[in-house]
Parts: structure tokens; C-alpha cells; sequence
């Protein structure tokens, strides 16, 4: 099972968002998250699996399958491509917010959520996520509401699937730094954060102002 981070690198950046994809409160009666799987599933399967994410007491009852829900064996960037156009051509389908099941396992390994307005600093950043598939749909709700936000669904990412640390760096970000225990090109060694943080140990110097006697 792959960490959502590197999933998340297969897609861009920056969703083609505009302002009307945004305005989600405006189609709350009226819009449903997709729902695809890249996992091998048959029919029953998929019908278990639109009913996991929407049967379970905290769903909404806010997701379908998607009119096209079968990219078996294809990957994210598949379903995203697919979903960037289907969104306009069906007002019924959730413009910001759709669910993947990845694993043909998907009540034991979860599903991946994928949301294309992630962050409050900066507008229509793609985020990649993993949650069960019975919160699948509660997650797309409480956040299209603010009941919750995407930090919440990646900190419990974090704790319940193995995903990386959402507070933690970026290494996209990082790449040009010298790791840990690399010489720079001053030739000094890169020391981790606990270690510049370690206090000094303390030399004391005994000195003596008295000039010393000649022979």
C-alpha cells in the first residue's frame, strides 16, 4: 500500500479550479462524491463498496459511483483526469472532493480521498488523503462545511495509516539541502536539530595574575 505523499506527487499541484467549483455550499441538496476504484472489483464489490461508504451511521449518504467508476489497473492521475471533466459536464457530482479505492481490500486498507481546494493558505492546492471507507463520506461533508478541515483528516491519516507527518517538511521543498551527517562544500558536517540544541559542555580555565618568579 502506498503512502498517500507519493500518490500525491503523480497529480499537479494546483487543481484548474474556478470560482464556481468553489461556491460547494451552493449545490449541498444536490451534489454526491464520486466514487472509482483503481483496485480489481466486480460488480458486487463495487456495489460493497458504495454501500460501506454510505451505510455506516456517520456517512451523510453523500456519495455514488461515478457514471465511469472502473479504472482497474490504471492509476490516479486516470481518475483524475477523467474526474477535472466529468465535474463540469454533471452538475450532480461534488466539483472539489472524490473517493478511490485502491486496494481490493478497501474495508481492512482504507480508500484514498483526494481533494482539489486542500490548503487555507493558498487556493486549489491538490490534497491526497487515506481514510476508511466508512468515513469516506463524512470527511467530504464536515469539510465542505468547516466542521472539519483537511489537517484534521491528515493528522488522523497519520495515526491510523502510517502517512507522513503533516506538520513535517516537505522533501520537494528540501531537495537542495544537505542531509544529516553530509559534508557541506565548507566542509563542515550537518548536524541534526537535537544536536544543535544540546547544551555546551562547560571548560573552566584556572588563570593566575601573579607574575611567575625567574630563576
Amino acid at each position: 500500500m502506498s503512502f498517500t505523499k507519493d500518490i500525491a506527487k503523480t497529480l499537479p499541484k494546483k487543481a484548474p479550479n474556478a470560482e464556481h467549483h468553489r461556491a460547494t455550499l451552493d449545490g449541498l441538496s444536490r451534489t454526491k462524491f464520486a466514487i472509482f476504484h483503481t483496485a480489481a472489483l466486480n460488480v458486487s464489490a463495487r456495489q460493497q463498496l458504495e454501500e460501506s461508504i454510505n451505510t455506516d451511521e456517520t456517512s451523510t449518504g453523500s456519495s455514488k459511483l461515478a457514471p465511469q467508476p472502473d479504472f482497474s489497473g490504471r492509476s490516479l492521475r486516470d481518475v483524475y483526469d477523467y474526474f477535472i471533466h466529468l465535474r463540469d459536464q454533471d452538475d450532480t457530482i461534488h466539483p472539489l472532493y472524490f473517493i478511490v479505492a485502491d486496494q481490493e481490500d478497501f474495508s481492512r486498507n482504507g480508500v484514498v480521498v483526494v481533494l482539489l481546494n486542500s490548503s487555507q493558505d493558498e487556493e486549489d492546492i491538490v490534497g491526497v488523503g487515506r481514510c476508511s471507507s466508512v468515513e469516506a463520506d463524512s470527511w467530504g461533508a464536515n469539510i465542505d462545511i468547516g466542521n472539519q478541515d483537511w489537517l484534521d483528516l491528515k493528522e488522523k491519516e497519520a495515526v491510523e495509516w502510517g502517512g507522513d507527518d503533516p506538520y513535517g517538511n516537505d522533501d520537494d521543498n528540501d531537495g537542495d539541502k544537505p542531509g544529516v551527517g553530509a559534508t557541506t562544500s565548507q566542509g563542515t558536517t550537518v548536524q541534526s536539530p537535537t544536536t544543535l540544541t544540546e547544551p555546551r559542555k562547560k571548560v573552566y580555565g584556572w588563570y593566575s595574575l601573579v607574575e611567575r618568579g625567574t630563576s
